[in-house]
């Protein structure tokens, strides 16, 4: 699954404000000797391992501990949005406090005052779930009900401790050599500049009618169901040709069929693509239908 993980700690730091860092001025989140000069001095920055809208991640080994971590460090544009900012700082915080086998731990963060904030997280050897469905378009049935399983285990947890992804999509979700799912960001960043959270491919028909309403707990079993779909079929259980007309299909038509899932799965599918938020089941019955479906 992971690298045991070291106690959660701190970063430390004892270098220059912003004001005598100029170089922050062009920083690109990639770049991995900016990278290193930014996180605390007992990371030694390994290599680049993705680059994402908000932050790029990097393989990061701990000098101390001897083990590899993962360093989140924000994009440059992001992180000198004091709104962006503030957002992500509250939703690392919660990060911190989840401890769950589905979710990827964090164990630190940055300052408030840094000028460019970044996480420190559990290494995975994983590939993320939207490149396993490019490589194969569609997975087994039973690798898309034990990965479903265990993204509806993360989400009861973050659920539980009052935090709602509001974006999940399958670049947030890594899959392991044994097939065991964990989810990786909870950042919830907005799609463009819709307003709306996440891809509108995955999100849920409220998030798309009001999308100032904020995410709800629904909105993440919406998008589990979405996923759900992909990974039985390889399509969109509500193909259309834009968005003003996908949210109309999702509004008033059922979800394309799955022919791959059992029956009981069906039927859990279309509850958890029910255009009413107040009629989806909650993450916690997901998880607890799909264990006798889905192998240890």
């Amino acid at each position: 699954m992971g690298r045991t993980p070291p106690s959660p700690r701190r970063p430390r730091r004892a270098r220059p404000p912003h004001t005598e860092r100029p170089e922050l001025e062009r920083y690109d989140a990639s770049d991995t000797a900016l990278a290193q000069r930014i996180l605390d001095p007992h990371y030694d920055v390994v290599r680049l391992l993705a680059r994402g809208a908000v932050a790029c991640t990097h393989l990061v080994r701990d000098r101390e501990a001897g083990r590899e971590l993962v360093a989140r460090v924000l994009r440059w544009e992001v992180a000198k949005d004091e709104t962006a900012r503030a957002h992500l700082r509250r939703l690392t915080r919660a990060g911190l406090s989840l401890a769950h086998p589905n979710i990827v731990r964090t164990f630190a963060m940055s300052r408030d005052e840094e000028p460019v904030p970044y996480a420190i997280c559990e290494f995975v050897d994983g590939t993320d779930l939207a490149s396993l469905l490019q490589q194969g378009g569609r997975l087994p049935a039973e690798n898309a009900v034990r990965i479903a399983r265990d993204v509806a285990a993360a989400l009861e947890a973050a659920h539980a401790h009052g935090i709602v992804h509001g974006s999940l999509r399958p670049s947030d979700i890594l899959v392991t050599a044994g097939v065991h799912a964990k989810i990786y960001e909870f950042d919830s960043p907005l799609f463009g500049d819709s307003g709306v959270l996440g891809n509108p491919r995955y999100a849920a028909p409220e998030q798309l009618q009001d999308p100032g309403s904020g995410a709800r707990a629904p909105a993440d079993v919406y998008a589990l169901g979405a996923i759900f779909h992909e990974m039985l079929t390889g399509e969109d259980p509500f193909p259309a040709a834009s968005a003003m007309k996908g949210l109309r299909t999702k509004l008033e038509e059922p979800p394309t069929a799955a022919p791959a899932a059992a029956p009981p799965v069906q039927e859990l599918l279309r509850r958890m693509l029910d255009p009413e938020a107040r009629r989806r089941p909650t993450a916690a019955a997901v998880r607890a239908a799909l264990e006798p479906a889905s192998p240890a």
